[in-house]
């Protein structure tokens, strides 16, 4: 029987996807010149989508930098570029009321009363900072994030031991699961 809901974060229980796109998108312009707009915006639907911030940049300098050997460290370079797109994120949200989905929030209320378990299932870093900000956290019994993740050496989305990552934090079996992604 399913007893317990894993839910994602962003474009799921927050409207927040949008903030983080516009936020890599102007990111990436300020730090790749030799692109246009509609290319980066092209690459960013194609490298970025539910990834972690690291994976989704390299991809994305590997795609637009035709000298590879010009990078030393893509590494470094790519790690500089995830915390400047986290410091305007968080810039920009601090800002902002993080607006809630309607049917997400009915729903993970009505769960509550009843005395079902919600689990956040989050890649985002910033999971935590937007859960304290929107006030949700109050109906989640745990969250795994991706700050958890590396916490516990776990494979990020869309690998499957994420989600059994979030159902062990929940303290249930994933088969008891449903999951909103």
């Amino acid at each position: 029987m399913k007893t317990s809901f894993i839910w994602d974060l962003d474009g799921v229980i927050t409207d927040t996807s949008s903030l983080h796109k516009d936020s890599w998108i102007e990111t990436l312009k300020s730090h790749v010149k030799d692109e246009s707009e509609s290319k980066i915006t092209e690459k960013y639907e194609q490298f970025f989508s539910g990834v972690p911030r690291i994976v989704g940049i390299k991809r994305f300098l590997e795609s637009t930098i035709s000298n590879k050997e010009y990078i030393q460290d893509i590494e470094g370079l790519a790690q500089s570029i995830a915390d400047y797109k986290n410091r305007l994120f968080r810039s920009k949200i601090s800002n902002l009321d993080i607006t809630i989905y309607n049917d997400a929030l009915s729903f993970l209320q009505w769960s509550k009363q009843r005395g079902l378990r919600n689990g956040l299932a989050s890649q985002s870093e910033n999971a935590d900072f937007v859960l304290d900000k929107s006030n949700i956290r109050r109906y989640l019994d745990s969250a795994a994030t991706g700050l958890t993740a590396k916490e516990f050496s776990v494979k990020p989305k869309p690998n499957p031991d994420f989600y059994r990552h979030a159902a062990h934090l929940l303290g249930v079996k994933i088969s008891n699961c449903v999951v909103f992604e």
